[in-house]
């Protein structure tokens, strides 16, 4: 935080750095010097004296843990000394930074400057660790002399530390910086800032959007706003309040009479909220009178308008004054009932009367005039203004179709529209409605997105939606369960379905079966799958089908024999999770939905679950916020976990997510220094995110020390945002080209929920630093890596092992954007750069490298216990010929084991298999000559494995630990290693139903399917048509699928 000090100082006054005895004196001046030259003098105290500092007490030390570099550091052990040093020389009307390291053992220490023209300023530093204290400042018309400062204004016990200070000069150098990496602004200039000057000054600091509020929400002001947008080279996501509030008008527009009021004689009118199509949570919120042209107005006349629940004005709701003939009483959020009456009546100050518009007769059917209290067959003109909170309690839960079309209509031709502002950080409950809206909008106008802003996984239960919103439907022979739901665009594949079933209500042994249909009618079986029991609540059916995109199909749960199962999950009556889909139970629509998930594996009522309903409707962003600097924790947890979960189903859903950065404080966050608003930006970039805001621009009610401060003067922060932003931009062209392929984390303590950084990586950090390295494949095939310091407290020299076939590594630059070189030696494979506290850096393989991975497949993920199931070996995306080929796996020797292996391909020997010790395995694998090379996609060798005869559901892992490639020059290289999980189930089935025909019974018709294709397996030329008969899905028809047929024709 950068606190300024002028007429008012609000923590502690830096004026007693002018008292008696601490005097800011400069006891050898030091010069001003060139840009980017330190133009102090001993900055960081290694002469082990102060001469060239000032100090009461403060004394030098060499004790190595309060040293930040070098030898020697400053201590204060006084509260209320400092030691201060004095720069001459400087440039008038010139921009300066200043950075200082401080830390404290109690209380807090200011690094600041002041004497040099403006106001003082101060970094606040606490805690016992070193951090950076950063102050941008321009000296005044004449002054050439600043000022720097270390000073401990409190602390009761030990001593405070100061370090490694440096004083620049900031060039005044106009970039020509890009702009193609969407950056936004939230809380933007409100109406009274709405001018070219503030508009100038966002698109200054490198951003190019803002996300509207801060009263920007109308169309007069967006008017004003888009315009300026433009000339600015800027765009604005538009917030409109018809997006939260709905406005109905209820007028009385017969004329031609009038009545008169005065300040003896009131005039009233009854009036009726009467429309069947709106919902409760209704208000007043303005009436309009109609003076009359003619009607005399004295100075000084007032009118006031009252209204009451009836004629005998036993109940007052509101009043308000006018003064103006032609104003509306601003009768201020009264609410109202539907279809009932209300009363209101306007009195004067004045004798002289003033003529209110009327009708000749009675023209309002629903209501009538009073003079003076008594009932006259005539009405006031009229027009009273309601709304309604769009998502309030008893309200619609989405704005109107009328609202909607006019938002669309007033915007959607502005070259700055970027976008529409739907709604920030809403319930999961709120999913189906703010779809219906997205529709809506985008009938009119398909060109702009959509914004919508998740919560944080630290909000609560409540806030998710997740608070008493599920109920449970009883499974048995007699009433089956299912559900309608559309597939959606591009979607051609579906592989598994999970439910949600509390698992202690399904009993040992019974079959649960899941046939996808396509439709309720149930004319046609897509595919089936088959479990008995499951150990978890949200058991995967795997069906493993082609689907249709934008197609309605029909999923129904069905339990064999007489046995039920009494938890199956759904939504309570009337609440609706998805729009294009119903629940139905035996066989009839209910107003519900059951809790599915498509090609997903996660628990229900998670942060997870939150995220993966709003991605699956396919939003044009997957944008969150979570802010990580919070006053009672230094770094809130779960940051790290938040970004996997938004990045996987970002990636899963096939679109871009953006995040927020925190650049403000207030009562629960404390300010973010530069070194940590770079780390939030680093950090999301190496997770993938595609675009960023900054959480705030200009300061909201209730926070502190944005990027602009309340009193609309730049903070620091700006210049720190500003500098960061040009950094990406300048990434930007080839950051915004970039696919996420995997996120590890280095360190000795990895965060939860992340992967560490894999040994057989082709990135191997030397050292036990923090660092996150994001790996990611160009458009054009091209390999890079993003590594961020994770420490964003101190700047770290990083160091990497590369693997051989790495040729060279560039940078891409982070103030041109082009390719520039490293030092990288290609004979040791070795590379190492200093990062900044925070920092990310951005490198490229060469061209040449190649990415080949390994892969391992199996059929199913679950198989039962005791039986055999096989898992392809492969290679993908194979480059240059491969002939050669040591693979080296591990296996869970605990619930499996190995039986066999066989080459895939004809002429691809598989020369030896090495299968000691338990638990690994070696594959040698050669080509047999020049026209047998393995490139592109291949499954090379096939693995049989048996599952082990477990008492308890289990989980094993087979893995490929080493993969060297060998080309027909004898050059090796590694390939990606892989991994795959197999679930061992206990009397279950990964496979299908044994009710093979469909007829609702197992019987010896069933039997015979089996026999029928009795020794066919996944080879088999007709396998699509009769892998129904592969009870267990281990690929193959065999006695273990008779068996099992069998078992249930007894049973």
């Amino acid at each position: 935080m950068v606190t300024q000090v002028a007429r008012k100082i609000v923590f502690i006054c830096l004026a007693v750095l002018m008292a008696a005895g601490i005097q800011l004196i400069n006891p050898t001046p030091t010069f001003a010097a060139d840009p980017a030259v330190n133009l102090m003098q001993d900055p960081g105290f290694e002469s082990g004296t102060l001469n060239s500092w000032s100090t009461t007490s403060a004394v030098i030390t060499n004790e190595p843990a309060n040293v930040r570099s070098g030898t020697y550091a400053a201590k204060i052990t006084q509260k209320g000394d400092q030691v201060n040093q004095g720069v001459i020389g400087l440039l008038p009307n010139t921009k300066y930074k200043m950075t200082g390291y401080a830390k404290t053992d109690s209380g807090a220490v200011f690094i600041g400057v002041n004497s040099y023209g403006g106001d003082d300023l101060f970094e606040v530093i606490a805690g016992n660790s070193y951090t950076q204290g950063t102050i941008i400042f321009t000296t005044g018309a004449t002054n050439t002399f600043a000022h720097v400062f270390c000073y401990r204004p409190s602390g009761e016990t030990g001593s405070a530390y100061c370090d490694d200070f440096s004083l620049e000069e900031v060039p005044d150098v106009v970039l020509d910086v890009p702009n193609v990496f969407p950056i936004g602004l939230f809380w933007p200039p409100g109406p009274d800032d709405t001018t070219d000057e503030r508009y100038k000054e966002m698109r200054e600091m490198n951003a190019n959007f803002f996300i509207g509020n801060n009263y920007v929400v109308s169309p007069g002001i967006n008017d004003t706003a888009l315009q300026l947008a433009e000339a600015n080279d800027f765009k604005i996501i538009v917030n409109d309040s018809r997006f939260a509030v709905d406005f109905y008008n209820s007028t009385q527009v017969v004329g031609g009479g009038s009545l008169e009021v005065s300040d003896t004689q009131p005039i009233g009118q009854t009036f009726t909220v009467k429309r069947e199509d709106l919902d409760t949570g209704w208000y007043i919120e303005n009436v309009k009178l109609f003076v009359d042209p003619a009607s005399a107005w004295d100075p000084g006349t007032a009118l006031t308008l009252a209204i009451y629940e009836s004629p005998a004005k036993q109940t007052l709701l509101n009043s308000i004054t006018i003064n103006a003939r032609d104003s509306a009483f601003g009768i201020g959020n009264i609410p109202i009932s539907l279809n009932q009456s209300y009363y209101m009546e306007v009195t004067s100050n004045s004798s002289t009367p003033v003529l209110l518009s009327a009708s000749t007769n009675d023209a309002y059917s629903d209501g009538g005039a009073y003079v003076n209290g008594t009932s006259d067959n005539v009405d006031l003109m009229f027009d009273i203004t309601y709304f309604q909170l769009v998502y309030a309690d008893g309200a619609r839960l989405r704005p109107s179709d009328a609202s909607l079309d006019a938002i669309a209509e007033d915007y959607k031709d502005y070259e700055a529209n970027k976008g529409y502002y739907l709604l920030d950080e809403p319930s999961s409950k709120l999913y189906p409605y703010l779809q219906q809206s997205i529709r809506r909008l985008k009938a009119n106008d398909p060109d702009h997105m959509v914004f919508v802003n998740l919560l944080p996984n630290y909000a609560t239960p409540e806030q998710l939606g997740f608070a008493d919103y599920t109920t449970t439907e009883q499974l048995t022979n007699g009433q089956s369960l299912g559900q309608t739901f559309t597939t959606l665009p591009g979607q051609t594949h579906l592989s598994t379905i999970q439910i949600w079933i509390d698992r202690q209500t399904w009993n040992e042994g019974e079959e649960a079966a899941l046939k996808l249909w396509d439709s309720p009618s149930k004319t046609h079986l897509i595919a089936s799958g088959s479990r008995i029991g499951s150990n978890t609540d949200w058991p995967q059916f795997n069906l493993n089908t082609t689907v249709q995109e934008n197609t309605q199909y029909y999923m129904e749960l069905t339990v064999e024999g007489t046995g039920s199962i009494d938890g199956v999950v759904r939504s309570n009556n009337g609440d609706n999770w998805i729009n294009d889909g119903t629940a139905y139970k035996d066989g009839l629509a209910i107003d519900a939905d059951l809790w599915f998930t498509i090609d997903q594996n996660i628990q229900g009522g998670t942060y997870e679950d939150y995220v993966y309903r709003w991605a699956s409707t396919k939003p044009d962003i997957l944008s969150f916020d979570f802010y990580p600097f919070a006053k009672w924790e230094e770094f809130r947890a779960g940051y790290y976990t938040n970004l996997e979960t938004i990045r996987k189903q970002a990636q899963l859903a096939g679109i871009d997510f953006w995040s927020y950065m925190q650049s403000v404080g207030d009562n629960w966050l404390r300010d973010p220094n530069e070194s940590e608003m770079r780390y939030q930006v680093y950090t999301n970039l190496a997770y993938g995110a595609k675009g960023y805001m900054w959480y705030t621009y200009f300061t909201p009610p209730g926070h502190n020390n944005a990027l602009i401060r309340s009193d609309g003067t730049k903070n620091n922060s700006y210049y720190w945002a500003k500098a960061i932003d040009a950094e990406v931009q300048f990434l930007g062209s080839t950051l915004t080209k970039l696919t996420s392929n995997a996120v590890y984390h280095t360190g000795n303590t990895i965060p939860d929920g992340t992967t560490a950084l894999p040994a057989h990586f082709f990135w191997q950090q030397v050292g036990e630093q923090p660092a996150v390295i994001g790996y990611f494949s160009h458009e054009d095939g091209r390999k890079y890596v993003m590594v961020v310091n994770q420490d964003y407290k101190n700047a770290q020299t990083l160091s990497f092992q590369l693997a051989p076939g790495i040729q060279s590594v560039i940078e891409v630059s982070k103030t041109t954007g082009a390719e520039v070189s490293t030092n990288f030696d290609s004979m040791t494979r070795t590379l190492s750069d200093h990062f900044k506290a925070g920092e990310g850096r951005l490198y490229a393989l060469d061209a040449s490298f190649s990415d080949t991975s390994t892969t391992l497949t199996t059929e199913g993920s679950s198989v039962p216990a005791g039986t055999e199931f096989k898992v392809s070996y492969g290679l993908s995306s194979v480059s240059e010929a491969v002939y050669g080929q040591d693979i080296q796996l591990d296996y869970d020797a605990a619930v499996m084991e190995f039986v066999s292996a066989r080459s895939l391909i004809e002429d691809v020997a598989l020369v030896e298999v090495v299968k000691e010790p338990v638990g690994k395995l070696r594959l040698i694998v050669a080509s047999q000559g020049p026209g047998h090379a393995i490139t592109g996609n291949a499954q090379v060798v096939e693995l049989t494995f048996r599952a082990k005869n477990i008492s308890v559901t289990a989980e094993g892992e087979i893995s490929i630990t080493s993969a060297t490639l060998g080309n027909d020059q004898g050059n090796e290289s590694p390939a990606a290693l892989s991994s795959i999980r197999i679930q061992i189930a206990t009397g279950g089935t990964g496979g299908n139903s044994t009710d093979i025909n469909q007829d609702g019974k197992v019987t010896i018709g069933d039997l015979s399917i089996v026999a029928a294709h009795y020794g066919k397996d996944s080879s088999s030329p007709d396998w699509l048509q009769v892998k129904k008969a592969d009870i267990n899905g281990d690929g193959k028809i065999d006695i273990l699928d008779l068996a099992a047929v069998a078992k249930k024709i007894v049973k």
